[in-house]
């Protein structure tokens, strides 16, 4: 598989629609590149995961993917306050 979406929801939605196809499970996932919207659903298939499923990119992609995930979470973080101080739910 490629990518596995910003979520593990929205990983877990490519599980159900693999299955759903009748293929075999996901046997590798290849992140091709460290944005959030490419990486963040690696929880739902990787190490730790009750799929354990190898996960494979560019050997920088660990360090990478922490350091967007930060400044990402950061953004999200500052909106959030941003929307509430104004008075909206998001």
């Amino acid at each position: 598989m490629v990518d596995s979406r910003a979520s593990a929801a929205g990983a877990a939605e490519i599980e159900t629609d693999l299955s759903e196809l009748g293929g075999g499970g996901v046997r590798w996932l290849v992140n091709t590149h460290a944005h959030f919207d490419h990486t963040f659903g690696n929880q739902h298939f990787g190490p730790g995961s009750r799929l354990e499923v190898p996960i494979y990119g560019h050997h920088l992609l660990p360090t990478s993917t922490t350091t967007n995930a930060r400044g990402w979470l950061r953004g999200v973080m500052v909106r959030v306050a941003s929307r509430r101080a104004n008075g909206s739910r998001w």
